[in-house]
């Protein structure tokens, strides 16, 4: 069985008759792994991760025991902005997979696009009103995973939604609704917390 930090557990053989992409993930900010077990649902190979924590590094270990571990911070190794990269060197990855600062999102998904690799891409979901993120995607096959909860960024309850804004990703269906167990909020809540919870969810 692999043990996450979240509240559920999930079991190994899952994973074991999954048909494999020929795919190779390594995930930075990995934390304890739930992406990484996401990654190889999908059949892809996750060959190494990086995490700063050493505590959640740990339980990464523990839940996959990867053939490269990083233990420090990303910028000890990567010293580059996203903007620095060529096109060949970010064409060489299978899948780029982020959460983008909101204020860059324009140019960044711009740049994306034009590489013409898959990504998935965790941004604010009213963005996809902004005019500019419209013209952006509007000849583009955008796919999206929308989470039934809001996603805390920083342990609090979220005022608003965020989505996987998704290229070249998903097979079955352009859009995707998924139940959403831990959405990252801490469980130390003060009464009138979980009336708002009750009510929202």
């Amino acid at each position: 069985m692999w043990r996450f930090i979240i509240n559920y557990i999930w079991d190994k053989s899952i994973i074991n008759n999954i048909k494999k992409k020929n795919k190779k993930v390594f995930s930075c900010f990995s934390c304890g792994g739930g992406s990484s077990f996401g990654y190889k649902l999908a059949g892809f190979d996750v060959i190494g991760n990086l995490e700063i924590d050493k505590k959640i590094n740990e339980t990464y270990l523990k839940n996959h025991n990867p053939k490269y571990n990083f233990n420090i911070d990303i910028r000890e190794i990567i010293n580059k902005d996203f903007f620095d990269w060529t096109d060949e060197e970010l064409k060489s990855f299978d899948l780029i997979m982020s959460n983008i600062p909101f204020s860059l999102k324009g140019e960044i998904f711009s740049r994306l696009l034009y590489i013409d690799k898959p990504f998935v891409i965790l941004c604010i979901g009213m963005c996809l009103g902004y005019t500019n993120i419209i013209n952006i995607f509007k000849d583009k096959r955008l796919q999206l995973i929308i989470p039934n909860r809001h996603i805390s960024y920083n342990g609090k309850q979220s005022s608003f939604s965020s989505f996987y804004f998704c290229y070249k990703f998903l097979y079955e269906k352009d859009i995707e609704f998924v139940d959403l167990k831990n959405n990252g909020v801490k469980k130390k809540t003060n009464k009138l917390r979980k009336i708002y919870n009750d009510i929202s969810n």
